[in-house]
């Protein structure tokens, strides 16, 4: 174990730490440093772990301590592995998405977390960013927090899964095939 307390460095003003002293692997081996992590998530929202060694089924195992983890039909799965899958941005198989977005917020009940592990990143682009919803709406004034409170959204992603027809795939099958309601 590197250290039983994690500690956390703010990565900015609004959103995400480093988690410093802590290996997944010891998260996987300790509730107590589970909770405290867990409690870092939900304060800092993203947490960064750094200079980890993790396997695909670390990362699986380590995604489980958050709930059932969730595949995307969109992207093949690890050999070995139920969820832990390949995203990839190469002239052979380019990014499938490259604007802002959400990941699965259509669903009729998204995953509450989402987790990356970067193993190939270039010197220039290639970030991925984050946002705080929460920052955002704290940030507004009283008068469009009224303007928005009690409002609903409805989330459609089929313009995401334009990129499914060269293969013969409507988001419609993706649904079915993913038990997902339309």
């Amino acid at each position: 174990m590197t250290g039983a307390n994690p500690d956390f460095r703010r990565a900015s003003g609004t959103i995400g730490a480093y988690v410093e002293d802590v290996d997944i692997i010891d998260v996987l081996n300790s509730e107590a440093v589970f909770n405290q992590v867990y409690k870092g998530l939900l304060e800092h929202e993203v947490l960064f772990f750094e200079e980890q060694e993790i396997t695909p089924q670390s990362l699986e195992d380590f995604a489980g301590l958050f709930g059932t983890p969730l595949g995307h039909g969109a992207y093949d799965i690890v050999e070995g592995t139920q969820y832990v899958q390949i995203l990839e941005s190469t002239e052979e198989k380019p990014s499938k998405i490259e604007v802002w977005h959400s990941d699965m917020t259509f669903m009729q009940s998204p995953p509450t977390f989402t987790m990356l592990h970067s193993q190939v990143v270039p010197d220039f682009g290639g970030d991925t960013m984050w946002a705080s919803a929460r920052a955002a709406y704290e940030s507004l004034s009283p008068e469009m927090k009224n303007l928005f409170d009690g409002l609903e959204a409805e989330h459609d992603f089929r313009q995401g899964f334009k990129h499914l027809a060269p293969r013969g795939l409507t988001f419609e099958a993706w649904c079915y095939h993913h038990q997902i309601p339309e």
